[in-house]
């Protein structure tokens, strides 16, 4: 099947396509660039209307050519499954970030918008379980913010390392051990609350206090409730 339209699209956009102008005869050499046909048949359509004289990108008529495609939100084909990473995360807020201002504007500059609504409850809803607290927190308080700074603030988090749940191994034949001890978990979400300092503006301190509790009696309970299943087990 190719890559998918939107991280395509978004690729072309971080490769430099919005430079690179194009004229009345570029559209049969260069309509075939996509690996979504339709696209490029739009593409063509879109080319055979230039004029001499105007001025288009590569990248804007491929934009315009997906609009065509996937008029609303919801033409898009469905993203299944959750994101693994943090860097997953900035990939999927990409596609969905480009899916949703071709659908409504016919472009997909989004650096500087803002993450639309739409976009953060899907990465949400699609956070594994581990990073949810995580997501949930920048996502909040990102309402305003436009998906570089998004953008940032997750490459900060994935500059964290693997956060990876707690997971069990076989240990024996009958016993299984935490692949991770408590302390690591705790240091997670420590580095998290500074890495993240200039959030803390967005939220008052009791809120923060109230999240770093729940979080760390959330690591403290999964550690220990895996270390009573292997009590149990012996």
């Amino acid at each position: 099947m190719g890559e998918p339209a939107d991280s395509w699209i978004r690729r072309m956009y971080e490769e430099g396509a919005d430079s690179i102008g194009i004229d009345a005869g570029d559209h049969l050499r260069l309509g075939g660039l996509s690996s979504d046909s339709q696209m490029n048949s739009e593409f063509r359509t879109l080319g055979r209307q230039l004029r001499d004289g105007d001025e288009l990108t590569l990248f804007a008529l491929y934009a315009m050519s997906a609009q065509a495609v996937y008029p609303t939100w919801h033409d898009w084909p469905e993203i299944k499954g959750q994101w693994l990473t943090m860097r997953d995360a900035i990939q999927r807020m990409g596609r969905l970030c480009t899916r949703e201002s071709i659908s409504r504007t016919g472009h997909a500059f989004v650096d500087d918008e803002v993450v639309p609504k739409v976009v953060r409850d899907a990465l949400i809803r699609d956070a594994p379980p581990h990073y949810r607290s995580a997501i949930l927190t920048i996502l909040l308080g990102a309402v305003e913010h436009s998906f570089s700074d998004v953008k940032t603030r997750l490459l900060e988090l994935a500059t964290l390392g693997d956060w990876g749940e707690t997971a069990r191994q076989p240990h024996s034949e009958d016993g299984w051990i935490c692949s991770k001890e408590p302390p690591t978990n705790i240091l997670n979400w420590v580095l998290f609350y500074l890495a993240t300092s200039h959030m803390r503006l967005t939220f008052p301190a009791s809120w923060w206090t109230e999240f770093i509790f729940h979080s760390l009696s959330t690591c403290l309970g999964s550690s220990s409730s895996c270390g009573e299943e292997e009590v149990n087990r012996h």
